[in-house]
C-alpha cells in the first residue's frame, strides 16, 4: 500500500496512512503519528489526505517565494529564519520530516503557516 500523508480530523495529528481494516461494518484506517509513532485504528471518514507540495522547477519555486515566504512573519519572527524551506529541499515528499506546510490545496500550492506581514 502506498504511504499516504494524513490528519485525524479529530485529534489533528499528523502522519501516515499505513493500512486498512474493516472490522464490525466500518472502514478503518492504521494510522502512525508523526509526534509519538504509534500506531492505532482511526475512522477512515476522520482522515484527511494532504497531498504535499513540491515546486518542478526553479522558477516555479521562485514564484511560490515570493507569493509566501518573502511575505511572511515565520521567517522574520524566529533568529534562524523559516526552516519549512530547507527541509522542503533537503527531503523527500515521502520522508516524515518533510513539512507538513507546503501542500496542494483546490489544485493550488500554499504554506498552511503562512502569517502575513502588515
Amino acid at each position: 500500500m502506498k504511504l499516504v500523508r494524513a490528519i485525524d480530523k479529530t485529534t489533528g495529528s499528523k502522519g501516515f496512512v499505513v493500512g486498512e481494516e474493516k472490522k464490525y461494518g466500518v472502514n478503518w484506517v492504521v494510522f502512525e503519528c508523526f509526534e509519538t509513532g504509534r500506531k492505532s485504528l482511526c475512522l477512515k471518514q476522520n482522515m484527511e489526505e494532504i497531498k504535499p507540495y513540491r515546486p518542478s522547477n526553479g522558477m516555479e519555486g521562485e514564484y511560490f517565494l515570493s507569493v509566501f515566504c518573502h511575505k511572511c512573519l515565520v521567517g522574520k519572527e524566529s533568529e534562524n529564519g523559516c526552516n519549512i524551506l530547507i527541509k522542503t529541499m533537503v527531503f523527500c515528499e515521502k520522508d516524515k520530516e518533510y513539512p507538513f506546510d507546503w501542500v496542494v490545496s483546490d489544485g493550488n500550492p500554499e504554506c498552511k503557516s503562512f502569517k502575513p506581514v502588515a
